[in-house]
C-alpha cells in the first residue's frame, strides 16, 4: 500500500494573524488599548462641541468699538508735555494799514490820460509844504538854541526816500556848525499837485513862492546873522508819496529847481 503524500503549509502562505508570535500579539494588544483610550478622550471633547445646545442657540452679537473715519489733512503733531499750557499765537499773514488810501478806487482819468484823485486829496498833498515850514520854524528858528533832535523827528514824519537821506545829511552839517540855518518866510506860495499814479499813491508837487524874506541864522546859538528880501523863490519840483503807516504825504524825491531869472 502506497502511503499518500502529505504537505505542511508554509508560513509564507498562512494568514498574518497565524504568523504572529506571542510577543507580537502582546504589542498589538497594547497598541489597540492606546487607540481606544485616545478615541474615548477625543469623543468626550468633540461630542459636546457638536451637539451642545449653545451651538444651536441664536448668537448674540458682541458690540465692537467704532473706529473713527480718517479725516483729510495732515496728521496733527502730538503736543509735548511742556507745551500743554502754552498759548498759540497766530502769525499774521498781512500787516493791516492804519491809514489806507481810501481814494484808490475813486481815481479818474481825463482826456489827456492824467489820473486825478478827489480834490481833498490834492489839498492834503499841498498841506505837506506848510507842515514842513511850521516844523522848521518851530525847531530851528523860534527855539534858541535850535532843537535838532526834534527837527530830526519832524523829518522822519514828513520826508522819506532820497529826500529824507539828503535832509539828514544837511541836518548833520548844521549840528556840526558846517552849514548855517537858512529860512524863507514868504507872503505868497503857489502849490499844485499833478502827475498822479493810477493807484493815487504818488504825484508831483510844484512850489513857487514870491514876496518873502530869506534869513540866515547861527547853527549853534540860533542868532540871526543876515536877512535878504526876495521877490521870487523860483520853481521847485518834488515827487511826493503817500505813507499809509501815518497817513502823511511825504517828500520822496527832489526832481528839479528852476531859479528865478
Amino acid at each position: 500500500m502506497t502511503d499518500q503524500a502529505t504537505f505542511k503549509e508554509s508560513s509564507r502562505r498562512r494568514p498574518w494573524y497565524q504568523r504572529l508570535t506571542p510577543v507580537a500579539w502582546v504589542l498589538v494588544a497594547v497598541l489597540a488599548l492606546s487607540c481606544v483610550g485616545c478615541g474615548i478622550v477625543g469623543g468626550n471633547w468633540a461630542l459636546p462641541q457638536l451637539f451642545s445646545p449653545e451651538e444651536w442657540a441664536t448668537a448674540t452679537p458682541v458690540p465692537t468699538q467704532p473706529t473713527a473715519a480718517p479725516t483729510e489733512g495732515p496728521t496733527p503733531t502730538p503736543t509735548e508735555w511742556w507745551e500743554g499750557d502754552a498759548t498759540a499765537t497766530p502769525i499774521p499773514t498781512e500787516i493791516a494799514e492804519p491809514f489806507p488810501a481810501w481814494w484808490a478806487g475813486e481815481m479818474t482819468q481825463d482826456d489827456k490820460g492824467q489820473w486825478w484823485p478827489p480834490d481833498e486829496v490834492i489839498e492834503d498833498v499841498k498841506e505837506n509844504w506848510y507842515r514842513d515850514l511850521e516844523g522848521a520854524k518851530l525847531y530851528l528858528i523860534d527855539t534858541k538854541p535850535p532843537d535838532y533832535d526834534a527837527y530830526e523827528e519832524h523829518l522822519y514824519a514828513w520826508y522819506m526816500g532820497e529826500e529824507l537821506e539828503s535832509w539828514l545829511v544837511i541836518l548833520g552839517r548844521m549840528r556840526s556848525g558846517e552849514d548855517t540855518i537858512d529860512f524863507g518866510d514868504w507872503e505868497i506860495c503857489l502849490l499844485s499837485a499833478q502827475d498822479f499814479t493810477a493807484d493815487g499813491l504818488e504825484c508831483t508837487m510844484s512850489v513857487s513862492c514870491q514876496d518873502g524874506t530869506v534869513s540866515e541864522y547861527d547853527p549853534e546859538t540860533g542868532a540871526l546873522i543876515s536877512q535878504e528880501e526876495r521877490d521870487y523863490l523860483g520853481l521847485i519840483l518834488l515827487r511826493m508819496r503817500y505813507d499809509p503807516a501815518d497817513g502823511h504825504w511825504k517828500r520822496f524825491k527832489f526832481l528839479e529847481f528852476v531859479p528865478p531869472e
